[in-house]
């Protein structure tokens, strides 16, 4: 089953060209210590970080030098595999899932694509990683106050994703950006040029975020 899965790897590039399809690393555990499956790795260029099972090992050890070399193992780098462990172990809390009801295999991959696509939304909802002490330092020392809502209900962060929508859409996605300062001029002349002074906000009656302001100052402007 690791080969077919494997094929299917497509990850998008930022810029032009092709997906990729090769990883660069495959950890696994010593289920997968198997020739067929380092063959295949080795032939495709990827580096294979797989346990190997005690039999294995005793097996090498009594062909003497027949045996050939260990197979190369970072064991730094196997402790990240409980990460993908502890996203398993999530997937199967969807009972579909972890019974393995499902006779095709393209049902049981869509349910597992539907999760994936439920958890990462909740992730990406951006609470966590700003409610951490060390926002909450920074916000202090900047003496900024902090809007955040619970973890994984980001409705109050709602319009600011849409204000990075925007500017993806209007100004990321629009060429390659040869540098930062390329890109950071670009983005402070949409700002100040587009954003502010020509879109109209449904929010603000119909006018700019330049008019509103405009609009808040004039009966302070009157008092005084």
């Amino acid at each position: 089953m690791l080969t077919p899965l494997v094929e299917q790897i497509r990850v998008p590039r930022l810029g032009p060209g092709r997906a990729r399809t090769r990883p660069d690393e495959l950890l696994g555990d010593k289920a997968y210590s198997s020739r067929a499956i380092r063959t295949y790795l080795r032939e495709r260029g990827i580096t294979a970080t797989i346990a190997e099972p005690d039999d294995q090992k005793r097996h090498r050890r009594n062909r003497g030098t027949k045996g050939g070399r260990p197979p190369k193992f970072n064991a730094q780098r196997y402790k990240g595999r409980n990460i993908i462990e502890r996203g398993f172990c999530h997937l199967k809390q969807w009972r579909g899932i972890a019974t393995r009801y499902d006779k095709l295999a393209t049902t049981y991959r869509a349910a597992a694509l539907l999760h994936g696509v439920t958890a990462w939304t909740k992730h990406l909802s951006d609470t966590l990683q700003f409610r951490s002490r060390a926002m909450a330092r920074e916000l202090r020392r900047h003496d900024m106050v902090g809007s955040m809502g619970r973890v994984g209900a980001a409705g109050d962060n709602a319009a600011m994703e849409s204000f990075w929508s925007l500017l993806q859409t209007n100004v990321l996605n629009q060429q390659r950006w040869a540098t930062r300062q390329e890109l950071r001029l670009a983005i402070v002349v949409w700002i100040e040029r587009k954003y502010h002074r020509q879109r109209a906000q449904d929010t603000l009656g119909g006018l700019t975020p330049i008019e509103f302001e405009a609009k808040l100052a004039e009966p302070h402007t009157l008092a005084a």
